[in-house]
């Protein structure tokens, strides 16, 4: 049996975070072992080092112990930040098995923020994936997508914090965006959320989260002008 595809297995081990280094993937990862740690009432470790037999490219060797380091700032951000009661720790040792593929497609944590349902007359949006660029807009795009209904556009990421982030956008009507780190920020915040699919698949890495899938450039514009009005 391939222990890597065994729920308790790979949570009562010192853990990968199967990511790069962007914020959707590390958000979809520490939602999924604190949600094992509750499931199974034990701390789970959580080993931000590279492993010589590890299954997932993606994995990287950063350092738990070194505060100025992004990726390890970005996963006590993201601890802080959501309501749980699960129990994860940062280890700077060599870990021996990882979450696999069923990181994406849970519920996610609310955030301790939550989302002011008034009409604010502010769209948030993040229009430009750091690890994917076919994920974005073609750049001509963002101009007309930043610009529906005469609205004030907000942005969202670096070089605000996670916090300061979810500050703005839980007094925006709605987040605009593509399959990017706030996508899945803005999932647990509970903002209506439109996400737009150009050449990437969207639907695989938000499965079970509530959003619009909008095919296109236009198709968002529709979409949001359409939510807008009758909201």
């Amino acid at each position: 049996m391939d222990k890597f595809k065994d729920k308790t297995t790979s949570a009562l081990g010192l853990i990968y975070t199967a990511v790069g280094p962007g914020l959707g993937d590390l958000w979809m990862t520490i939602n999924y072992l604190l949600r094992e740690s509750e499931r199974l009432q034990k701390e789970i470790k959580l080993s931000l080092q590279n492993y010589e037999n590890h299954y997932d490219i993606r994995l990287t060797p950063i350092q738990a112990d070194k505060k100025d380091n992004r990726e390890a700032s970005f996963v006590y951000d993201i601890i802080n930040s959501l309501e749980h009661n699960g129990q994860l720790r940062l280890v700077n040792q060599m870990g021996n098995c990882r979450p696999s593929e069923y990181w994406s497609g849970f519920q996610y944590f609310p955030t301790k923020i939550k989302w002011n349902n008034k009409k604010h007359g502010r769209i948030c949006y993040q229009l430009d994936g750091r690890t994917l660029k076919e994920k974005n807009p073609p750049q001509e795009d963002i101009h007309k997508l930043t610009s529906i209904s005469n609205l004030e556009f907000i942005k969202l990421g670096l070089p605000l914090t996670i916090n300061q982030s979810l500050d703005i956008a839980k007094n925006c009507d709605l987040f605009l965006g593509i399959c990017s780190g706030y996508s899945h920020v803005c999932h647990s915040l509970g903002i209506p959320t439109f996400l737009i699919q150009y050449n990437y698949n969207i639907e695989k890495w938000h499965k079970n989260q509530k959003y619009t899938l909008c095919n296109g450039t236009q198709d968002a514009i529709n979409k949001v002008d359409k939510y807008l009005t009758n909201a």
